[in-house]
């Protein structure tokens, strides 16, 4: 980041996700990293310490982590200013360090560069300063931070399910997902006009593997991403603490983890960028007298602009289902109640699995058939797949299970 453009955000006030005023850029950064890790703090609160010569020079500390009874200071003017300026600030720096050496109170110290990688700097100094392994995620010993899950998600969780197959579990899962709401705007020259493509929209992030989840076009031009719908309307509810007794109570769950984020705010940004560049574009036409000309207009990474980021942490329910040898799951993004993966949506009586909208369930086997691979015994309604159904007759078919099969 450049010197000159970090003097100046430094002296900028700047509201935080909880709404408290800081100084800088990077002091806002620090303090939504700790909110959206769970990680309790305040902010230039009183020094927490008996210590009365701290305490007078070293009055306000940047941060103080009261879980963990360490403080964190952030120097964000290190390498900015005139030379003097800098040796002076260094100089207080080496010198506030030195008071919490002598004292036995415990710092971590965050410079800018940490920024582009905060999840992992903030670790590494975390277990350098404490010499234990820092655990953040939504779900805590007492309380979980996340999206709700709705009170209707085992009523869709369970639509649709052959009722032999009602012995199951539930598994929740919070995966951490990042909204990236974005703007682009690119223009060039054709045929003497001006012309412009626009796309205003939003991309959600997986927190693991950076791999686009899902697109929601808000005005312009839509990108070519699958718009799959699963996890764009979360993105107007807002995540919520709530006591981990009271997920339970909800439904009998038979776990309940969180897998924690992977790639760093800069890296939704960075992604968001890319994708939306690749896969964004718009032809233009004109008619001639005797032909067509054509131009495809399609935008440069630094056309598209980053208008905000929002980590949240998306509540997923598996139903795991088990009849005979067979195991099926279906799983749900539980807040609004989208199917984000089905294995009752295909037919698996074939080498190949095919989609269908409806399966029965073969009592025979235990595996799902469509219409066309699965029939009924006409005298005890027996459901089977076509590789265990008998049939008689040629004009007037009628299908027997093997008991059934006339002799």
């Amino acid at each position: 980041m450049d010197s000159s453009f970090r003097r100046n955000q430094y002296g900028v006030k700047t509201k935080t996700l909880r709404g408290e005023t800081v100084k800088s850029q990077g002091e806002k950064q620090i303090a939504d990293y700790f909110l959206e890790n769970r990680i309790k703090y305040t902010y230039e609160d009183q020094a927490k310490t008996e210590v009365s010569a701290f305490r007078s020079e070293i009055s306000h500390p940047d941060f103080y982590l009261p879980d963990y009874q360490v403080y964190v200071e952030f120097w964000g003017l290190i390498d900015v200013g005139e030379s003097k300026d800098r040796e002076r600030y260094r100089k207080n720096m080496d010198w506030k360090k030195e008071q919490y050496a002598n004292n036995g109170i415990k710092l971590i110290s965050l410079y800018p560069w940490n920024l582009n990688d905060l999840d992992g700097s903030f670790k590494a100094e975390f277990e350098k300063v404490l010499g234990r392994e820092l655990v953040t995620g939504p779900v805590g010993e007492k309380s979980v931070y996340a999206l709700p899950i709705s009170k209707d998600f085992e009523k869709w969780l369970l639509n649709d399910i052959p009722s032999k197959l009602m012995s199951r579990t539930l598994q929740l899962v919070y995966l951490p997902y990042f909204f990236v709401e974005y703007d682009c705007f690119a223009q060039t020259r054709f045929f003497y006009e001006t012309v412009n493509l626009e796309s205003h929209g939003m991309l959600v992030i997986e927190g693991q593997n950076g791999a686009v989840a899902d697109i929601a076009l808000h005005s312009g031009v839509s990108p070519q991403i699958q718009q799959t719908g699963c996890f764009s309307g979360c993105a107007v509810i807002q995540q919520r603490e709530l006591e981990r007794s009271k997920i339970a109570q909800m439904a009998s769950f038979s776990k309940i983890e969180a897998f924690p984020t992977k790639i760093s705010r800069s890296d939704a940004e960075r992604i968001a960028r890319v994708e939306i560049a690749k896969h964004l574009q718009q032809t233009f036409r004109k008619q001639l007298k005797n032909r067509v000309e054509t131009k495809t207009l399609r935008p440069y990474e630094n056309n598209v602009r980053i208008i905000s980021v929002d980590l949240m942490h998306v509540p997923l329910v598996t139903g795991v289902f088990q009849y005979k040898n067979r195991v099926y799951q279906r799983m749900m993004q539980s807040t609004t109640c989208r199917i984000v993966g089905d294995d009752f949506a295909y037919c698996n009586v074939t080498e190949r699995n095919h989609p269908t909208e409806s399966v029965i369930l073969c009592e025979e086997c235990g595996g799902l058939a469509c219409k066309d691979h699965g029939k009924q015994c006409v005298d005890c309604e027996k459901n089977l797949c076509v590789e265990h159904i008998r049939s008689k007759g040629l004009v007037l078919k009628k299908y027997y299970c093997p008991r059934h099969y006339p002799k």
